[in-house]
């Protein structure tokens, strides 16, 4: 199998393709290649198949992207509502259960969903501290309530469900993918080695075989 990103195979593909019309054209026939009786059409079919799993990739590519920022921006949000949180009951409940008991504000640079545990603890304490302080609840800067932020961490858990489910089909096409390279390169090289078999050596079809992988660059000498 080849290490080619499926960016570089597909352009080999088009030129495995070209060939192979030119050296039908000088044969006279159609060229069927062992062993898997492959023909040019198998491989405009893989090429096709590959093409269009490339952009199902790429768009799930973006879509993990886009996906990641807006995690980001929520988890920096719920993050900003924590410590406003922690701030106020060490303020306004001093020496209290709740003061000696708040959730751990945890670095920015953690995965977004490394700070589930912290907020739904945050959620958990406020929720103990407005049922201890009733009929009052505990509100925070702007009139930011827990209602508010149940809301927030509600969008903010399903925003993670969405980049894990997009991750998971991302791996999918990888997986499904990787057959189609293998026979993609098990037919490209199976056809080289029928070129020069039909075809004597030095002739024009032969020395302009398409390679199966780039040539290695040299090293320039220090």
């Amino acid at each position: 199998m080849s290490t080619l990103a499926i960016k570089d195979f597909l352009p080999r593909m088009n030129r495995f393709a070209a060939h192979w019309e030119e050296a039908e054209t000088a044969l006279g026939q159609q060229i069927v290649v062992r062993p898997g009786d492959w023909t040019r059409a198998d491989l405009l079919q893989l090429r096709d198949e590959l093409d269009e799993d490339a952009a199902a990739r790429s768009g799930t590519r973006v879509g993990v992207k886009e996906t990641r920022t807006v995690l980001e921006a929520d988890r920096d949000a719920l993050l900003g509502r924590l410590l406003d949180f922690n701030r106020n009951v060490r303020a306004r409940l001093p020496d209290t259960p709740f003061a000696h008991n708040l959730p751990k504000a945890r670095t920015r640079t953690l995965a977004p969903w490394r700070h589930e545990k912290s907020l739904r603890d945050m959620a958990s304490l406020w929720a103990d501290i407005n049922a201890a302080q009733a009929p009052e609840p505990f509100i925070l800067s702007a009139g930011y309530s827990l209602d508010d932020f149940r809301s927030d961490l509600d969008a903010f858990t399903a925003a993670i469900d969405t980049w894990r489910n997009i991750q998971q089909d991302r791996k999918l096409v990888i997986a499904e993918r990787a057959p189609r390279l293998d026979e993609a390169y098990a037919l490209m090289k199976a056809y080289r080695l029928t070129i020069h078999a039909l075809f004597a050596p030095g002739s024009a079809i032969v020395n302009s075989l398409p390679r199966l992988t780039p040539k290695a660059k040299r090293k320039q000498k220090a």
